[in-house]
């Protein structure tokens, strides 16, 4: 059955939190929001949708429209400092000969197609980024309308993702590596936790459903 494996960006397939991190909080001190500095502050925006924590925040709307746009310029302008995870570009090279492999980000669509087309990367066959639409719910059963009768994976690594990930009815993986620890991806109880890409590319690549029921809502 066609597999559908869809990645977040940052903190997944790249090493960006210091970067995406000290951007958002520069753009958001320029606006007289210095509330983010505190790294654990930051970070609880993750435990949910990153755009509705922030508007949850107190920020109003228009000015979260001017935030986004300036942390996009100002990614961009450090994109080429980011790096990708060990193993990455050889589990990417590897499950894209079999299965169709997305990306579903709260970054920008182009910073994340210009850092991969820097590093020659063209496995990815779609890029939806928080200038597409901001809600990964959204974004996730739009592939899911794209590709019936398949098989669902969203991997990520914060508490928001595992969330948004199950409620769009996609089996969620969590990632040992990236932003938030694998205490509170727990608790979300993600499908599966894995701590090495080779442990996800293994398991993507073996895993078969086993029971009757349609993949979207296949429970293992």
């Amino acid at each position: 059955m066609q597999k559908i494996i869809m990645f977040d960006f940052d903190g997944v397939i790249v090493d960006s939190l210091e970067i995406f991190r000290s951007n958002f909080t520069a753009v958001c001190k320029k606006s007289g929001h210095q509330q983010f500095s505190d790294n654990d502050r930051f970070l609880d925006l993750l435990n949910g949708n990153f755009y509705e924590e922030i508007a949850n925040s107190g920020i109003p709307l228009e000015i979260i429209s001017d935030i986004y746009k300036n942390l996009e310029l100002g990614i961009d302008q450090t994109g080429p400092k980011m790096r990708f995870f060990d193993g990455i570009t050889d589990m990417l090279n590897i499950l894209t000969q079999n299965h169709t492999l997305i990306i579903i980000t709260s970054n920008s669509t182009p910073v994340v197609e210009n850092f991969f087309a820097d590093n020659h990367i063209t496995s990815i066959t779609e890029i939806l980024g928080a200038d597409k639409e901001t809600s990964k719910v959204k974004k996730i059963q739009s592939q899911i309308r794209r590709f019936p009768n398949a098989e669902y994976y969203y991997i990520g690594d914060t508490l928001g993702d595992m969330i948004e990930g199950q409620k769009a009815g996609a089996r969620t993986i969590a990632v040992s590596w990236g932003w938030h620890s694998v205490e509170k991806l727990s608790t979300a109880n993600p499908y599966k936790i894995v701590y090495t890409t080779k442990e996800l590319t293994d398991f993507l690549n073996n895993n078969h459903c086993s029971c009757n029921q349609s993949p979207k809502y296949c429970d293992g």
